[in-house]
Parts: structure tokens; C-alpha cells; sequence
């Protein structure tokens, strides 16, 4: 590893990256702020991934090897790995701005330990669908920063627009839950909030996420059968929600709504597709389904066509 002096550690698993790390290495070697280090973990790849990665010549780039484990796992191994004093982690396939590092690492303080920018979401063709530019410089109501983040079209539970201090992370043992596979960005996320006081924005979309439509968060609309890992996604909200009450004392507003549209989605998908659901999952589904429907119909912020698509799947499940 690099001396202790880096100040910034970028961790990314590759899983079947071929067609971006090259891409990837030209946009760090355009960054303004240069003084990082690279944790890249091939997690198990199965096309040209591991040849390119050999290839790399930088010093400040360093390359790490498993089984395919999944993305929490391959994260929690550069974690082990990184000696930067701030963590990032952004995503081999996105784009980031030249600023990206730097915007992020100057608004860190000893009062804020957490900051996020912008971003903007693209399709595969370039082409912008949606730009989010942080309103609030800082955020001390922790609660009112997870509604915001997890709220549709918000801050964004990812983890790649938010940098984190490694010495928080590392004294708490902070790790991602390598049993969920979607939802374990959000986990690692309040475990950190826990031990911060302040939060703070960057006014700047930095980030350019990539919309991937055969994604874990978009597989279901192309999918042909029930996923089990889809599954994960409920666990993880049930898990954030004890980690709230834990952190606030009072319950999520969002996290509610959010966990309304995931059940309506997987009891719908759980029917069109014969799959059958836990009992235990199911009955959970149903019942925040009935104690809801009020709050999320008429409450929520959720766009129209979210909820009527929303209805519809509840319609279909009945």
C-alpha cells in the first residue's frame, strides 16, 4: 500500500468490466486532486477483466483477486486494503467529473465526516434523464437526511457521490452485509451515520450514474422468473428500519413509502411468476400493503406514474 499520507482511497469492484476500466483510468489520470490510491477488486470475472487489470502501470493502483462473492463482499475486501484517510466508491462503469475527488475531500471537516454531491443519471447512449443538485448546504437532523436520501429522485442511497472518513469505518468496523445484494449500499450507509454529527453537500453534480437496465435494481421489469435475491431488498429495509429507530428514535417516513412500492413489487412479481414467497415475507408484505395504503397514496412525494404503477401491481396481486 501507499505511505500513510494519502488522503484518499477510491475502492471499486469489477465484475465483467472489460469494456470500462480503460476508460475508468483515463478519466482518474484527468482529476484535479491526484493525491489517492486505487483499490480494484476483480470479483471473479469472467471475460478480459483480469488481463487488463495486469496491464495497469500506476503505483497508486493496486489490484486484488476473488471468487465471484458479490459486490458487498469485493467492497469489504478493499475496505482491508485501503490506507486512504477518506473513502470512496464509485462504480467502474459510471462517469465522474474532473473535480469529482476534490469537490468531495475540501468540504470534509472534523464536523462534518460525511459529504455527498450531486449527480446525474444517463442512459447507455449519453443522453441526461434526471440531474439532482443538492438545496441544503448542511444537514445536522439526521433524520431529515434520510428522508432526503431515500426518497425517489433524492440525494440517492449509492454509495459513489458521498465521501466517507476511513477512521470512522475502520474503528467501528464498519462492513457491508454480504447477504444482501440489493439495499447493502443503504446498510453501510446508517451504520457510518451513526457516528456522525453533521453532513455536508457539494453543490455540483460530480457524478454521471449510468442507468444499467439489466442492473439488480432494474432485472425485474426484463426478467423471466423470480430472482431469490430480489428478496434482499425487503430484508434490507426491514434491517434499516430497526438501524433508525436505533439512531433517531422515531421511524423513517421514506423508508415506510419505500417499503410499500418494494412490497407491492415483489407480491407481484411473486404471482406472475409462480414463485412462491416465506410465508412469514409474504404476510409482512400484505400487511404493510393494508396499514398504508393511506399514508403512501396521499402522502407520499412518489410521481404520479410511480404510484399508479404501484396500483396496478396491486391490483394484478388481489
Amino acid at each position: 500500500m501507499m505511505s500513510n499520507n494519502v488522503l484518499v482511497s477510491l475502492i471499486i469492484p469489477i465484475y465483467n468490466g472489460e469494456k470500462y476500466i480503460n476508460n475508468f483510468l483515463k478519466m482518474l489520470k484527468l482529476q484535479s486532486f491526484q493525491e489517492f490510491e486505487v483499490i480494484l477488486v476483480n470479483d471473479g470475472s469472467t471475460d478480459k477483466t483480469a488481463d487488463l487489470l495486469k496491464n495497469i502501470d500506476d503505483e497508486r493502483i493496486f489490484v486484488f483477486y476473488q471468487e465471484n462473492k458479490g459486490v458487498s463482499s469485493a467492497r469489504n475486501l478493499g475496505i482491508k486494503h485501503a490506507s486512504g484517510k477518506f473513502f470512496i466508491f464509485p462504480d467502474i462503469d459510471d462517469q465522474i467529473s474532473e473535480s469529482y475527488i476534490k469537490n468531495l475531500v475540501n468540504c470534509q471537516s472534523e464536523i462534518s465526516r460525511l459529504t455527498f454531491s450531486g449527480y446525474v443519471e444517463k442512459n447507455r447512449d449519453g443522453k441526461s434523464l434526471f440531474k439532482y443538485i443538492p438545496k441544503k448546504n448542511f444537514y445536522q437532523n439526521k433524520l431529515y437526511f434520510i428522508d432526503d436520501m431515500v426518497k425517489h429522485h433524492g440525494i440517492c442511497t449509492a454509495l459513489w457521490n458521498k465521501a466517507f472518513l476511513g477512521e470512522i469505518i475502520r474503528k467501528n468496523k464498519i462492513t457491508f452485509d454480504e447477504n444482501i445484494s440489493i439495499g447493502e449500499d443503504l446498510l453501510f450507509i446508517l451504520s457510518y451515520l451513526y457516528y456522525v454529527n453533521r453532513i455536508v453537500s457539494v453543490k455540483e453534480a460530480d457524478y454521471s450514474y449510468i442507468l444499467n437496465p439489466s442492473g439488480a435494481m432494474n432485472a425485474s421489469n426484463s426478467a423471466f422468473s423470480y430472482k431469490e435475491s430480489w428478496n434482499s431488498e425487503w430484508n434490507a429495509l426491514k434491517k434499516a428500519e430497526n438501524l433508525i429507530l436505533i439512531m433517531c428514535n422515531k421511524p423513517s417516513t421514506q423508508i415506510t413509502y419505500k417499503k410499500y412500492r418494494v412490497a407491492s413489487k415483489l407480491l407481484y412479481f411473486s404471482k406472475k411468476f409462480n414463485y412462491n414467497l416465506a410465508t412469514t415475507q409474504k404476510n409482512e408484505m400484505k400487511n404493510e400493503l393494508r396499514k398504508n395504503f393511506v399514508n403512501y397514496f396521499f402522502r407520499s412525494n412518489d410521481e404520479f406514474r410511480m404510484k399508479l404503477r404501484v396500483f396496478k401491481r396491486l391490483l394484478r396481486t388481489i
